[in-house]
């Protein structure tokens, strides 16, 4: 596999002389080739990308329960009385998580803003064999007031904007959705806003997408809720490939600009 020389993140490639198996040279041109050993195939195979999708998931559970012990999201700043329409319009937490396993030459990252009201993740694997995953949400808690329990529901209002590619011997994915929480019961509803996947050449933008995202909770007066929008990017490799499931600029790009999800503001119907 040969990268030219005017190919992104060509000074950061040298990282994968230090993946088991990996060799990398710089010819005189500038441009760089990689060689694969493929004996590392015949070793056994690196955790599957569920497992690390499964530990970015147990890790952002995790921190939820610790901001809850710690009182850093409830009690809630903002009350939503039962059967009154409700609307908020800042969103005010948020929370980030990673995991990767076996051995590739990843670049990436994850991160939220609140002053924004965006979350950003970036998976980039360019060779070897594993499989990494990044994770943000951006949302805010509420709680419910006055008295009774009401059907409801509860809607996303945002956009969301990346791109997707692989190369060779890859495979990407990408997950949006909105998630409700009831902090008091531990109740969730959750709805998919966006999701693809692809392998082998293969490739998707998605461009600047608005989306509407609605679930449909029992708000209860005296309970708290955690609502919020998840980005989950992931690349799996298993050889020389070029895989990147891009939605920030954690990369080393920010191409398209405006990478990311946004959640602008939750409106709550009775």
């Amino acid at each position: 596999m040969i990268f030219p020389s005017e190919a992104p993140l060509d000074a950061k490639r040298k990282k994968a002389g230090d993946v088991d198996g990996v060799q990398i040279k710089e010819r005189k041109d500038g441009s760089w080739i990689v060689k694969v050993d493929r004996s590392e195939a015949e070793k056994p195979d690196p955790a599957p990308l569920e497992e690390t999708q499964r530990a970015v998931r147990n890790s952002e559970e995790a921190q939820i329960k610790q901001e809850l012990q710690t009182q850093t999201i409830t009690p809630a700043s903002t009350d939503v009385p039962v059967g009154t329409q409700s609307y908020i319009w800042h969103m005010t937490r948020g929370d980030e998580s990673s995991s990767s396993s076996g051995h590739i030459v990843e670049f990436g990252g994850q991160d939220y803003d609140t002053s924004a009201e965006e979350a950003t993740a970036a998976t980039l694997g360019t060779v070897g064999w594993g499989a990494m995953t990044r994770s943000s949400w951006i949302g805010t808690p509420f709680r419910g007031t006055g008295s009774g329990t009401q059907s409801a529901t509860v809607t996303a209002y945002g956009d969301y904007n990346g791109f997707m590619v692989t190369a060779g011997s890859g495979s990407f994915s990408a997950d949006v959705e909105f998630v409700l929480q009831n902090l008091s019961t531990n109740a969730e509803w959750s709805t998919t806003i966006y999701q693809n996947s692809g392998s082998l050449l293969g490739g998707h933008v998605t461009g600047e997408t608005n989306y509407t995202a609605s679930v449909h909770p029992e708000i209860r007066a005296g309970d708290d809720y955690l609502a919020y929008t998840r980005l989950e990017t992931s690349v799996n490799l298993t050889g020389g490939a070029d895989c990147s499931s891009d939605f920030g600029p954690q990369d080393g790009d920010d191409a398209p600009k405006g990478q990311g999800v946004g959640l602008y503001y939750i409106g709550i119907d009775f």
